[in-house]
């Protein structure tokens, strides 16, 4: 592993764009001793205040400090410069920026969208600010109201974020609950009454049909399709828009819209350059010489650091999302459309702040996947849970072993436990009369 920390942090990596696989990349930092400086290049204050969002919605703790180009040159560290980036010289390993000129030691291109914001004339004027802090303070006085339009978990992280600032948050949502194919219906319910109590108004199943400006053109406030009008002076859509590669209109990597990199994401071209983000296509030897692309929608920073990482490939992945104080974790491989295959047991506090869902299969009650909320359990209790195929009730009768010791502990674990325990036996009694019906329909 001598030669594994200059691959994943040399003397200086650039990142041009923001988004959630920036983030990602970060996270896998923080886990490494950072032996050089990291440089992310953003267009205007939405992709600062973006990565915020996506590093408070992590639980990323590294600190980001907000330079002008040239600035602490040789200081390690993670920095942010607003610059919009005019061309760049691949074999000098130079981007010229309007702002001045960075030198590199390794590239990286991200592909994903960022947030489009609506304004009032006060936030176009960037000032000077040389920490993420008081780039905070910053927005926090010349805003008051806003409303942002989306539905996943970047959007609650921003809405969750202007609220902290005591900005009056609206969030728009066109589906009927938040995180529609991410979160199950009950935590979104959960999630939902979270963001109420928090002073943010969620509005669901609307969209934005037209934003109100006053006379000097700045937005004043926004319409819905239901016909309500609401005062706003600002707005954000969190889909956004991909960043515009301009500058790499003539290269032989990038088509307008899609990057062409390899199994590592990286540039075959041109020398330490890489992609993360959207819209990648993958070049694959089939056969001999013969040479086949096959396009990804979606890599991130796993696919980044996968062949730099000289670390034993863990069987179960998991996230941790930090929303309003609770934290949402996902361990192994759970999705909102569990099958007939499976069974799905979930349990709910009467706070209404906590939750406990637990999939697993039903023919052998093996665990497929854990999620919570609100409840701090022990990564790799948990990952053992999937990765040796407990049962069901194995799980069940250790789970006091892996929750985190303190003054709620033995209570929430009594709750499931028994919660679990009435449910499974009558999950059991359905799976043996199923067993049983289909032998008769075999003997009979």
């Amino acid at each position: 592993m001598e030669n594994c920390s200059h691959q994943i942090n040399p003397t200086h990596t650039v990142l041009i764009g923001t988004g959630s696989s920036v983030a990602d990349y970060l996270l896998y930092l923080e886990k490494q001793p950072l032996v050089g400086r990291i440089t992310i290049i953003g267009q205007d204050w939405t992709d600062l205040f973006f990565l915020q969002c996506l590093c408070s919605l992590t639980k990323l703790k590294l600190k980001i400090n907000q330079i002008d180009p040239g600035e602490s040159a040789d200081q390690k560290g993670v920095f942010f410069v607003f610059s919009k980036v005019e061309s760049i010289d691949f074999n000098a390993k130079k981007i010229f920026c309007q702002k001045g000129v960075f030198q590199y030691d390794s590239l990286i291109l991200v592909n994903e969208n960022r947030p489009k914001a609506l304004l009032n004339h006060k936030l176009k004027h960037i000032k000077n600010y040389h920490s993420s802090c008081e780039f905070s303070s910053w927005i926090k006085d010349v805003n008051n109201v806003a409303v942002i339009e989306g539905n996943d978990f970047p959007a609650i992280a921003m809405a969750e974020r202007l609220s902290f600032f005591g900005i009056k948050t609206y969030l728009v949502c066109k589906s009927n609950y938040l995180a529609e194919g991410f979160l199950p219906g009950e935590e979104a319910c959960l999630l939902a009454k979270q963001l109420k109590n928090n002073g943010i108004t969620v509005l669901f199943g609307q969209q934005i049909e037209k934003y109100l400006l006053d006379q000097s053109g700045n937005i004043s406030g926004f319409r819905l399709t239901d016909g309500k009008e609401y005062v706003c002076t600002m707005a954000l859509h969190a889909s956004g828009h991909f960043p515009e590669f301009s500058y790499l209109r003539d290269t032989d990597f990038y088509s307008g819209k899609t990057f062409f990199v390899d199994q590592s994401c990286r540039v075959t071209s041109v020398k330490d350059v890489y992609v993360m983000g959207h819209n990648l296509s993958i070049e694959k030897k089939v056969g001999g010489d013969l040479s086949k692309r096959s396009f990804y929608p979606d890599l991130g920073a796993i696919s980044f650091f996968k062949d730099k990482l000289d670390v034993r490939k863990r069987q179960t992945n998991f996230i941790h999302y930090e929303l309003m104080g609770l934290t949402w974790s996902i361990y192994g491989d759970f999705s909102t459309n569990w099958g007939k295959s499976s069974q799905n047991f979930y349990w709910e506090h009467p706070n209404g702040q906590i939750s406990f869902r637990l999939l697993f299969d039903a023919r052998n009650f093996t665990v497929i996947s854990i999620v919570t909320l609100g409840i701090g359990f022990k990564d790799q209790f948990m990952i053992n849970a999937i990765d040796k195929q407990w049962k069901a009730e194995e799980l069940m009768d250790k789970l006091d072993r892996g929750i985190y010791p303190d003054q709620s502990s033995s209570e929430i674990f009594a709750l499931i436990f028994k919660a679990f325990t009435v449910e499974f036996k009558e999950k059991k009694k359905e799976n043996n009369s199923s067993f049983m019906e289909r032998i008769l329909e075999k003997l009979f």
